[in-house]
């Protein structure tokens, strides 16, 4: 029997995604980590800070699949930056997707809170295909997520205020001293999960002048009664 050219393309198509679903196999049992709280996940990040999700770019590495996604940064936590690239596994590349299970997943425009580890100094290898100009690239470090993804928070806006999720975890087992478990994240307003991230830092909030005129005026009156 000869085949088409159409043909081999198409037996070449599924070779590569029967390759992947073994890849995606075996990585599965690989997303057992050590379970961390708050703060050693604050302890342990080289970096944390909040933004919007600008872009993202996949590529072929070591015959894995990995992730690039660029976040503008609008707060730093730990850290100043004004922008920063994190590398994940898996993604996909023209018609082949590799998924790993607990692993962070972004979307261009989602707002993040983010515990990174610095891997590299630099993105200059991959700076063209992330719109960064070289001059950035420079002063870009390359980022993974502390404790796979339970580093990596989604803040959505619910009711007029801005709440805090941790969706990609229930993928993931965990290993504590009792055993290992499935962690549960209960959403919590952002005010309230930065108070907690400013106390593990080690300090408090700068206050804005509306809150300070704010603590002023409450004041007076409370003088005054």
């Amino acid at each position: 029997m000869v085949l088409s050219s159409g043909g081999w393309m198409k037996k070449i198509k599924l070779t590569l995604i029967v390759i992947m679903l073994l890849i995606m196999s075996n990585i599965a049992y690989s997303t057992t980590v050590v379970r961390l709280n708050l703060s050693e996940m604050t302890t342990k990040a080289d970096y944390i800070g909040k933004g919007v999700v600008e872009r993202e770019y996949s590529q072929w590495e070591d015959n894995k699949i990995y992730t690039y996604t660029v976040v503008k940064v609008n707060k730093n936590y730990k850290g100043n930056k004004d922008k920063v690239v994190i590398k994940t596994l898996g993604g996909t590349v023209d018609d082949i997707a590799m998924k790993v299970p607990g692993q962070a997943k972004f979307n261009e425009d989602d707002e993040v809170l983010t515990f990174l580890e610095k891997q590299k100094d630099d993105v200059i290898s991959v700076r063209k295909n992330l719109g960064i100009s070289s001059y950035e690239a420079q002063h870009i470090p390359e980022y993974s997520i502390v404790g796979f993804s339970q580093g990596k928070f989604s803040i959505k806006d619910e009711n007029g205020k801005k709440i805090v999720h941790n969706d990609e975890t229930f993928e993931l087992e965990l290993v504590t001293h009792e055993g290992i478990v499935n962690k549960e994240f209960k959403s919590i307003p952002l005010e309230e999960f930065e108070k907690q991230i400013y106390k593990h830092l080690g300090y408090k909030e700068k206050k804005t002048i509306f809150q300070i005129v704010k603590n002023f005026i409450l004041k007076i009156f409370s003088f005054l009664r």
